[in-house]
């Protein structure tokens, strides 16, 4: 079943809708302000952080639960060639002069518009954003569909887009997961389906392709998030004190398993599945905020996310894979969200 509500207006009088989609003991509640996922629970469990009303998400720096655009993650220095032509992005990561998630007013800073509900047992919403050509940057329109999917066990999240001059696309969901409700996430248990993954510089932009074997980046089997968090490792170091990287699932876009998390706690285990070639590993190492859902303090490693996505700074790395969108082409990507509880 599928519940429609206003929640408010932005200070331009746009409305902001909370869609609840309910499957089963599944129950998913998005916002057309960001295409944000605000909500997500298996049963009594909401496995997100958030925020208690929409407000939060407008005032909130850390792009709770939001579909992130153009381009997720970072593109260093602000800039990228395309087909010889350099553009210039805001650079509005003020801290590493790269631009990260879109910019200033990327896809989570927008409203988007209701395509289609569809109710049944596995109910479905579709948003639309038309980003004009020159935003924040980026050439040419881009046509934007985010679709969320409900069943009785997973959360199907994907994504179309086409344009009208040659640009770039990279969307994902920006999801801050701690299936225990409440708490930190370092008791997690967290593999990753990764044997390489991309260390970083000062600007968090990738340096080289490395193995995971013998490092704390090693995730290949299951181990709990905080188990080599804190470990004297210059990169865990430089993000913040945790992990902010991408892993290497395969150089294609073939369907695969990403990574399994499992809390003991609740005895939740969420498999991520996804046809992009990486995900990124955050640990919330920056979050710091004074009102989460429930009135709480928004804090360090209190969730994690897994960011499903071309690498970062692809667009300046002609051996990485291309996420350049021609004219004529459709960009489609899927990443699914399963979930199963314990008695």
């Amino acid at each position: 079943m599928i519940k429609k509500e206003q929640q408010g207006r932005l200070t331009d009088g746009t409305p902001v809708f909370s869609y609840t989609l309910s499957a089963g003991k599944m129950e998913a509640v998005i916002l057309s302000y960001g295409a944000t996922l605000a909500s997500f629970k298996v049963g009594a469990t909401d496995v997100i952080l958030g925020y208690d009303s929409f407000e939060g998400y407008v005032s909130g720096n850390s792009s709770q639960g939001a579909t992130v655009g153009r381009y997720a993650n970072r593109i260093a220095r602000g800039a990228f060639d395309l087909h010889g032509k350099i553009y210039r992005l805001d650079a509005n990561e003020a801290s590493t002069g790269c631009h990260i998630h879109g910019g200033v007013r990327g896809f989570s800073r927008c409203s988007w518009s209701l395509e289609e509900l569809r109710d049944g047992e596995k109910p479905s919403l579709a948003l639309t954003y038309a980003s004009p050509d020159g935003d924040q940057g980026y050439p040419g329109a881009l046509f934007v569909t985010v679709t969320f999917t409900l069943s009785e066990c997973s959360l199907d999240i994907s994504y179309r887009a086409e344009t009208d001059r040659p640009t770039i696309c990279n969307l994902t969901n920006h999801s801050y997961f701690n299936l225990a409700g409440e708490g930190d996430c370092l008791e997690h248990s967290l593999q990753l389906f990764a044997d390489k993954w991309l260390p970083v510089d000062k600007s968090f932009i990738p340096v080289r392709i490395a193995s995971v074997k013998d490092t704390p980046f090693d995730f290949t089997l299951p181990k709990a998030i905080g188990c080599d968090i804190f470990a004297k490792d210059p990169q865990l170091e430089i993000v913040g004190g945790g992990y902010d990287h991408n892993f290497i699932l395969s150089g294609d876009r073939s369907w695969k398993k990403a990574a399994v998390a499992f809390c003991p706690k609740t005895d939740i285990t969420m498999t991520v599945s996804t046809d992009l070639p990486g995900v990124q590993l955050y640990t919330s190492n920056m979050l710091d905020e004074p009102r989460g859902k429930n009135g709480m303090p928004l804090f360090k490693h209190q969730g994690f996310c897994l960011e499903t996505q071309f690498w970062p700074d692809t667009p300046n790395h002609p051996d990485y894979p291309s996420c350049a969108l021609e004219p004529g082409e459709v960009y489609e990507t899927h990443t699914e969200f399963s979930f199963e509880a314990g008695d």
